[in-house]
């Protein structure tokens, strides 16, 4: 097998507060593969976020502390680059955060934002005048379907729509020509009409420019109508991992099962009972498997921590009720 675009290993990140030590990330293992579609989903507050800081080199430090694990970007390793090696490395991997409200400059022209993006990742040694600058910015407002890409260059932020705002931090992401985008929830505050054709232009601009995608939600619809394959996070470990359509057809974990069975349904049938609990306190999380305070099916063995067991193919569990 091909070595992988983005490969995860064995990723621990704490974080010193005054209280102590919180022990977010326990050996979380992830890869991307050139061109493949790859979800990460699990409840807020379980760590996905935070594992896109660190793959991005913006995990603040401290607070925030690796004491173990590799990231490795093309077989690089990001946590041990120099600053200018992660700078030059960033212009292969973009992010489309999940706010565009907060992420676009509110007293600057969407222009102004968007040729910035283009001078200083695209055209570092200057080779761009003005005016094609602007050419290239309006040639991405119109790949990412913007209306009138030319009167809206000249808008503030606050004078586009929330799917429009949306589409041009998707044109930022794209128009350095990346090789992973990584999503962070892209379609949080959009109504589910335009959801749904921000979802179509990701799909088809990926598979356009053949970039790979991490797309990191809590959404398990998006997560099944856009990605190949799919991890399933809880509590800062890697519950399950599966093809999208093998995880829907046949979730083996308990809480992937918890998670699918609590999406309401067009058939109705009532409120979904959901999981019980809560996430466990970062300060003090169980020992073993972090999801057994809230498992029906925990056992004593599960005080130790479970490994991966292969159930499938390309499809693994981190439960001792698979083991053999």
């Amino acid at each position: 097998m091909a070595t992988p675009l983005l490969e995860i290993k064995h990723l621990y990140i704490n974080f010193d507060i005054y209280g102590g030590i919180l022990k977010v990330l326990d050996g979380v293992n992830l890869t991307v593969q050139s061109g493949e579609k790859v979800g990460l989903v699990g409840e807020t507050g379980c760590g996905k976020s935070i594992t896109m800081k660190a793959i991005m080199g913006i995990l603040p430090t401290p607070p925030g502390k690796i004491p173990r694990g590799e990231i490795l970007f093309n077989g690089k390793n990001i946590l041990r680059m120099k600053p200018k090696e992660l700078r030059d490395i960033r212009r292969e991997m973009s992010v489309i955060p999940q706010d565009p409200v907060a992420s676009l400059n509110p007293v600057f022209k969407v222009g102004t934002q968007l040729m910035d993006v283009i001078k200083y990742s695209v055209n570092s040694k200057g080779s761009l005048s003005k005016k094609a600058l602007k050419d290239r910015a309006i040639d991405i407002l119109k790949e990412v379907e913007l209306p009138d890409p030319e009167r809206n260059l000249e808008n503030y932020p606050v004078q586009l729509s929330g799917g429009m705002q949306q589409r041009i931090l998707i044109a930022m992401a794209l128009v350095t020509g990346p090789h992973l985008l990584i999503a962070d929830e892209p379609s949080t505050a959009l109504d589910v009409t335009t959801q749904d054709q921000i979802l179509r232009l990701m799909r088809e601009m990926a598979e356009k420019r053949r970039v790979s995608i991490l797309l990191i939600t809590h959404n398990l619809g998006i997560i099944r109508q856009l990605t190949d394959r799919t991890y399933v996070m809880y509590a800062g470990q890697v519950a399950e991992v599966a093809r999208t359509k093998d995880l829907f057809s046949d979730a083996m974990h308990s809480y992937t099962r918890g998670l699918i069975s609590s999406v309401p349904r067009l058939t109705g049938g009532g409120i979904a009972p959901g999981i019980k609990g809560m996430i466990p306190d970062y300060m003090g999380p169980p020992r073993g498997c972090r999801f057994r305070p809230r498992c029906d099916y925990a056992m004593p063995i599960c005080e130790k921590k479970p490994p991966i067991f292969r159930v499938g193919e390309d499809h693994e569990v981190a439960c001792f009720l698979y083991q053999r």
